[in-house]
């Protein structure tokens, strides 16, 4: 390239191309439009419609978009960061099509069983087409999941959720849109302002029992807020962002976070703040030989023997085995509950129980059901170690979401909002893991640029000044 040239300043995209403005007019009408459809998806998720089970009318909504969305935006699907988890979603769908021919599974169950992961991918693609790169638009869904799950509990609240209104439906509106409004004040480093909206939340948790909560949000505190300051004076107290010590000594902050929600619930529990019959199941299960972990959720010893007598082909969609039911009631009886064995088997209908993303797929799908999930678990924690360490803008929205999807992988069963919710997560822990690898490119490839840069200049002074430079 001739030296004039190369000296000359590049234009910018804006003077080589010409926008019309009509062109920018239909980008923006575009943009308002995918933005209102963003809001409405998140919205009526929180409502439910009865169609081969519970299906949210979101996720119904997205059946006729579909298409839709693919030819409008469908070149954002495949990426370098999706195609892992679609090649694993495929090998779980293959792998419950055959795991429900293999055992014969009736119609309704596979169909069940199918329609789950189907509408999952669905979720997940629309969500890519819709909020990949787009904080913004994760932002708009989180608030129309919110408030629509507020009004929902007034106009169709399900047996479950009149059950327990804060557990199964208020808590993770409220605590939606109090971490949204927090995220306003952590970008201005409001951390006082952030803290309290925290501390109100692990409040109205205790009062109404919800113990796993009360752990998201000690260990959301400890991971995104300053509550161990950086150095006092020149002496420095954490290591510097980006190394091992500083990860470390955040799981140790997060391991005691835990420590301390188990505290804290043995104190509210001994004075009587739960209420009576929080306080008793509290107690019964701090006192359980297994913990309170594992008292709480007993599911996971019997899904465990469930994957253990067939870890490879797995039991079929929604399968129906007596003998784990008998196995629950007998863990159950034998940590001191009260239960009739009819009334557990009636209610079950004979499900293997399993409550977890992970033990329910490998014993509905086999081994490439629990694959998928052990994948996305990896990727869930680097997000949260991505998070902790560069707390961005929406740092207190995204651990809250991580810290949530690590234990619902485990601990939660798979199905209704969760699926669409989950979708989200995956494209914000996808936005997290390639912002942070095109950081660390772009200052290598701007450092080799500089390089070049200098080397040109070097040559292009040495050219009209001979002599100049030499030592």
């Amino acid at each position: 390239m001739p030296i004039g040239r190369m000296m000359q300043p590049q234009r910018s995209y804006t003077q080589r191309v010409r926008v019309r403005p009509e062109q920018i007019e239909a980008k923006n009408a575009l943009s308002y439009a995918g933005d209102l459809l963003t809001f409405l998806i998140g919205f009526l998720s929180a409502f439910s419609i009865h169609i081969v089970g519970s299906l949210p009318l979101g996720e119904f909504m997205l059946v006729p978009l579909f298409p839709v969305l693919l030819s409008t935006r469908g070149n954002r699907v495949l990426s370098a960061r999706m195609n892992p988890i679609y090649i694993l979603l495929g090998a779980w769908l293959f792998s419950q099509i055959a795991t429900d021919i293999y055992r014969s599974s009736p119609q309704e169950s596979w169909m069940k069983g199918l329609a789950a992961i189907g509408f999952f991918i669905i979720d997940i693609i629309s969500m890519v087409v819709l909020t990949q790169g787009k904080p913004l638009r994760q932002v708009i869904f989180l608030f129309g999941f919110s408030l629509g799950t507020i009004l929902a509990f007034k106009i169709q609240p399900s047996d479950i959720v009149l059950g327990d209104p804060w557990k199964f439906a208020l808590s993770s509106a409220v605590a939606g849109l109090l971490l949204l409004i927090g995220c306003y004040f952590y970008k201005r480093k409001n951390y006082a302002i952030v803290g309290l909206l925290v501390v109100i939340l692990i409040v109205l948790n205790l009062m109404f029992n919800y113990r796993s909560d009360v752990l998201f949000l000690l260990v959301l505190a400890v991971l995104v807020l300053p509550v161990v300051p950086e150095q006092i004076g020149r002496v420095r107290l954490l290591p510097h962002r980006r190394s091992t010590g500083r990860v470390v000594i955040l799981a140790g902050l997060a391991l005691m976070a835990g420590a301390l929600t188990f505290l804290i619930i043995s104190f509210v529990s001994k004075v009587g703040l739960a209420g009576e019959e929080a306080q008793e199941k509290n107690m019964h299960q701090l006192e359980s030989k297994q913990g309170i972990l594992l008292s709480g959720r007993p599911e996971i010893l019997v899904s465990s023997k469930a994957v253990l007598d067939s870890p490879i082909i797995g039991h079929g969609s929604e399968a129906k085995d007596y003998k784990y039911v008998e196995m629950l009631y007998d863990i159950q009886i034998r940590n001191g509950g009260w239960m009739d064995l009819k009334d557990t088997e009636n209610d079950s209908r004979g499900t293997i129980p399993t409550h977890s993303h992970l033990m329910g797929a490998w014993v509905s799908a086999g081994i490439f059901g629990a694959v998928f999930w052990v994948y996305l678990y990896v990727l869930v924690f680097r997000a949260l170690v991505i998070v902790s360490l560069n707390r961005p803008a929406m740092a207190p929205i995204y651990a809250w979401i991580l810290i949530q999807m690590l234990w619902n992988i485990i601990f939660s069963p798979f199905g209704s909002t969760v699926r669409i919710n989950e979708a989200l997560a995956i494209i914000i822990i996808t936005d997290l893991l390639v912002e942070t690898k095109s950081l660390m490119g772009t200052v290598k490839v701007t450092g080799r640029k500089w390089r070049r840069t200098q080397v040109r200049r070097t040559a292009a002074v040495a050219m009209q000044f001979p002599g100049q430079g030499q030592a």
